[in-house]
């Protein structure tokens, strides 16, 4: 279990899906989360900007943005895509699954199947693969550090 809270954000215009979600990872014994919510596309890019939450979860339909607009818009708005992001629909198909996974997505699950065990999973193998990422580019940039300091060496005898 986390010491810290997970921070979520939950975008959805159906305030019972959002509950849903909410209820799922409350009764999960190994999670400790709070919550965020939005009901627009627009509003949750500004609370990802403002909240930082750990991880998203986005409809795949809203009133005013669909999840693959939704991810081009916050990976403009915030210049890359610095939490997981889990898209939840109703509508899915494998072409749009294949989309929003191309398009920055961690994860993709029909809210026709979500349960406790489903959404969990998703949930941690998306922040534990986002954290690994982090990990891997930070190791990149020391190693491309470390390289040049090489040259510079070199090229100096």
């Amino acid at each position: 279990m986390r010491k810290n809270p997970l921070k979520v954000l939950i975008i959805d215009d159906n305030s019972a899906d959002q509950e849903i979600c909410c209820q799922f990872l409350r009764e999960h014994p190994d999670y400790n989360c709070t919550f965020l919510y939005a009901n627009s596309g627009r509003a949750g890019i500004e609370l990802c900007q403002s909240a930082q939450p750990d991880c998203v979860l986005v409809d795949y339909l809203l009133p005013d943005l669909d999840g693959i607009a939704f991810l081009a818009a916050l990976e403009v708005a915030l210049d890359s895509l610095p939490f997981p992001i889990i898209m939840l629909t109703g509508y899915g198909n494998e072409m749009i699954v294949a989309e929003a996974m191309r398009a920055g997505a961690a994860d993709y699950l029909p809210k026709d199947v979500l349960s406790i065990k489903s959404l969990s999973r998703a949930i941690t193998n998306a922040v534990e693969r986002h954290r690994l990422r982090l990990e891997l580019e930070e190791q990149r940039r020391l190693l491309e550090r470390a390289n040049a300091e090489l040259r510079q060496r070199n090229d100096r005898f």
